[in-house]
């Protein structure tokens, strides 16, 4: 069984590792054309991503828009774009019209928004000892990747 990290910004940043593993794989899907590939590369991704941004709005966010509302409504406004625009990149996909550079561009956009977590939210999460705690404690938390849950590696 994986070790469980002990803080949030561990526990979330290994989740983003993970799912930074699965994007790099639908971006080669994407700039080698293999429509079967990026399909299955981009849903586990996608998968993925919806299921860590449900874990952050059901297990911190609520918790840390006490201290700091302004900041929990703009990322909480940013998962909602993200799922947009991955409902975007999904129909493309299924069209056969799924581009590089629309991959590109949802990736610049993830990764300063992964920062942004990191530098408020993660380091306001590990000073909650409640926050992580439920964060850590959260029923099925544990389990492989692919099953959409954060996956704390060994």
């Amino acid at each position: 069984m994986p070790r469980r990290p002990q803080n949030a910004r561990t526990f979330l940043g290994l989740d983003h590792r993970r799912l930074e593993r699965l994007l790099e794989s639908a971006l080669r899907a994407v700039a080698g054309g293999d429509r079967a590939e990026i399909r299955t590369t981009w849903g586990a991704f996608e998968s993925g991503l919806r299921s860590h941004f449900q874990a952050e709005e059901e297990y911190i966010l609520p918790f840390f828009a006490k201290d700091a509302p302004d900041e929990a409504a703009a990322l909480l406004a940013e998962h909602g774009e993200f799922r947009k625009l991955m409902d975007e990149f999904g129909m493309r996909v299924d069209l056969h019209a799924a581009s590089m550079e629309l991959a590109q561009s949802f990736t610049e956009k993830l990764r300063a928004h992964a920062r942004r977590e990191a530098r408020e939210m993660y380091a306001w999460a590990d000073r909650d000892v409640e926050a992580a705690g439920r964060l850590l404690a959260a029923e099925g938390v544990e389990q492989a990747p692919g099953t959409g849950k954060p996956d704390t590696g060994s």
